[in-house]
């Protein structure tokens, strides 16, 4: 039937979510002699109007609005754009210019910045990914939103929920809880070649305390030492259970001898 709707908000003096669906008729507005122009200022502009004539009929016109040879009487003036609130107008148009300068709509979006502890984790609000953090004033719709937060598998996922409001920073921190156990090998004598086998992990132990140091998920893991002139030890099993620390010293026995030579003469 060539016709469309959209909400709007009947009462102007109280914006808010839209109540009412209005009806787009794509018909030639009533012939006359008055002519109405509507401009929006600052951030507004770029707003649509849906007019409304005396008739009923409602044409969709991007702003700024210029329409000529309209008929007189009152029209109904829809301005809408996403992020800021429903204005409505009701310009009574006669004969010559009605003009509606300047129309400034009433922002409907605040700011989110959220920080977490450790950083680089997912943000997701209703489900939706957002980025990483840290998040800086990400301007979003004025609302209640379900926020999620994900780092894993190390770490558990966070969820909660947050509002913004129009115009405010909301700042947020979140710790994430951690899903993992460490695993610190000592070796004796150092410089001694690690292997853990599950993560694919293989590091030569550092220092005088001959020590590499993992994070992982909770289980049971295999750790492999080498070291040359040393009998290896393979196999060691170790269950890692989440929040834990657990320390294995592993000393390696030598396989090597001393090989003396004397001659004569000297």
């Amino acid at each position: 039937d060539g016709s469309r709707g959209f909400p709007y908000n009947p009462d102007p003096e109280k914006p808010g979510k839209s109540t009412t669906e209005l009806v787009v008729i794509e018909e030639v507005m009533p012939k006359g002699q008055g002519k109405l122009i509507i401009t929006m200022a600052g951030d507004s502009l770029g707003a649509v109007a849906f007019i409304q004539s005396p008739r009923g009929g409602v044409v969709e016109k991007p702003t700024p609005v210029r329409i000529n040879n309209l008929a007189p009487g009152t029209y109904r003036v829809t301005l809408k754009k996403p992020m800021y609130y429903d204005k409505q107008l009701s310009p009574n148009v006669g004969v010559g210019y009605t003009k509606v300068t300047g129309v400034a709509l009433n922002p409907h979006y605040g700011f989110l910045t959220l920080t977490s502890d450790p950083s680089g984790a997912r943000v997701y609000l209703d489900g939706h990914p957002i980025g990483e953090t840290p998040i800086r004033k990400k301007q979003l719709l004025s609302r209640s939103y379900d926020l999620l937060v994900r780092n894993d598998p190390l770490y558990h996922d966070k969820k909660t929920s947050v509002t913004i409001t129009d115009l405010t920073e909301r700042k947020v921190t979140v710790k994430l809880p951690p899903a993992f156990a460490t695993l610190v090998v000592k070796t004796d004598p150092p410089d001694a070649l690690v292997t853990i086998t599950g993560v694919t992990v293989t590091q030569k132990t550092s220092g005088s305390k001959g020590l590499v140091e993992e994070r992982l998920s909770s289980g049971t893991y295999h750790i492999s030492v080498t070291k040359e002139l040393y009998r290896p030890k393979p196999g060691i099993r170790v269950n890692l259970k989440e929040g834990q620390t657990l320390e294995k010293t592993v000393q390696l026995k030598p396989d090597f001898g001393t090989l003396s030579i004397t001659t004569r003469p000297s």
